[in-house]
């Protein structure tokens, strides 16, 4: 749909987008911009839907960090509907990039685990999935830790225990930050 309406967009302001053809060429592209937000509110909010009932893993992290980007990929097309200097790569790369570098360095394993066990302490989900939660990386330590003194009758300790054994047979090249946080 991205595509699609930047096709139309640059038919549109190409020699001045005057002309009926062309207003309508734009309408149709704004509906089209439209029709799409509402697909993706739709589907922000299965997926809310879905992490209040199972909890969140890295996939569902993964699929709003693409539907933000598709949000922003829509509103900079509709900029570039109506602007003419507006270049659409030059706003939607950079955003996409700071998205994934926020991503990427907000510990997204330990932000998993605290979500998780807080729906789990507070009542909002019935279960929580320990094991996924010790297969993400020791950054799940301190969660687990809460989940167990909370003596909620889980997993919680021999989790931990087997995280703590794992992560002492690791090999050099798997080591990481985390690994050594929780030594």
């Amino acid at each position: 749909n991205l595509a699609v309406t930047l096709a139309g967009a640059c038919l549109c302001l190409k020699d001045g987008g005057k002309g009926l053809s062309r207003q309508l060429l734009r309408a149709l592209a704004l509906l089209l911009l439209v029709l799409t937000a509402v697909i993706l509110v739709s589907a922000v909010r299965r997926m809310a839907l879905y992490i209040s009932v199972y909890g969140l893993s890295f996939l569902r992290a993964l699929t709003l960090w693409g539907m933000l980007n598709i949000a922003v990929g829509l509103v900079a097309a509709g900029c570039r509907l109506f602007l003419p200097r507006f270049r659409f790569l030059k706003v939607f790369l950079p955003v996409v990039l700071a998205t994934w570098l926020v991503f990427c360095l907000c510990n997204i394993d330990a932000r998993i685990a605290d979500c998780n066990v807080d729906a789990y302490l507070d009542g909002r989900v019935e279960q929580v999935d320990v094991d996924y939660l010790t297969s993400l990386s020791p950054d799940t330590i301190p969660a687990l830790q809460r989940l167990e003194q909370a003596g909620f009758g889980t997993p919680g300790s021999d989790a931990l225990q087997n995280l703590r054994e794992v992560k002492k047979e690791l090999h050099w090249t798997e080591y990481s930050l985390s690994c050594f946080r929780y030594d």
